[in-house]
C-alpha cells in the first residue's frame, strides 16, 4: 500500500509560562513546563532554538544560571550566566542556539540560582526546524 502522507518540512513550537514558578536550588533543576518535544522529520534537521526570561531575585548580586538540554545532555551554546543586581526588579534576557538533530528530540530548560530565591515571572522557550537540506546558506 502507498503512503500518502504528505512530507512534514518544519517543526515550529513554543511553551509560554506566566505562573511565577520559583526556586532556590542551587545545582540546575528542571524548569517546570519548558519541554517541547521536537517532531521526527524523517532526515536530518537543523534546529533553532531560543529561551527567554523575566525573572526577579529575592536577594542583591545574586547569579541565575540557565541551561537547555537536548534528550537530557546540556548543549554548550546554550547556557547563560546572569548577575541580578537589585531586589524585586524584573529582568529580562533571551538566548538562542542552533543545532544539527535527527529524529525526536526532548527539549528541556533547567535553572539555578547560587543565593536567595528566583522567582521566573515568565519564560519562553520556543524552536524552529526544518530539514537540514532546506537550509539555505
Amino acid at each position: 500500500m502507498e503512503d500518502l502522507r504528505e512530507p512534514i518540512f518544519h517543526d515550529r513550537q513554543a511553551v509560554i509560562d506566566q505562573s511565577g514558578t520559583m526556586t532556590s536550588s542551587t545545582s540546575f533543576v528542571d524548569i517546570p513546563g519548558a519541554t517541547i518535544t521536537t517532531v521526527e522529520l524523517g532526515q536530518p534537521a537543523t534546529y533553532l532554538i531560543w529561551f527567554s526570561v523575566l525573572l526577579s531575585p529575592s536577594v542583591a548580586i545574586t547569579l541565575a544560571s540557565f541551561r537547555v538540554l537536548v534528550d537530557g545532555v546540556p548543549v554548550a551554546p546554550m547556557a547563560r550566566t546572569i548577575s541580578l543586581k537589585t531586589v524585586n526588579q524584573d529582568v529580562g534576557f533571551t538566548f538562542m542556539g542552533k543545532f544539527e538533530m535527527e529524529g525526536s528530540k526532548v527539549i528541556q530548560g533547567q535553572w539555578m540560582t547560587d543565593k536567595g530565591t528566583l522567582t521566573m515571572v515568565e519564560f519562553n522557550i520556543a524552536l524552529d526546524g526544518i530539514p537540514s537540506v532546506r537550509v539555505i546558506t
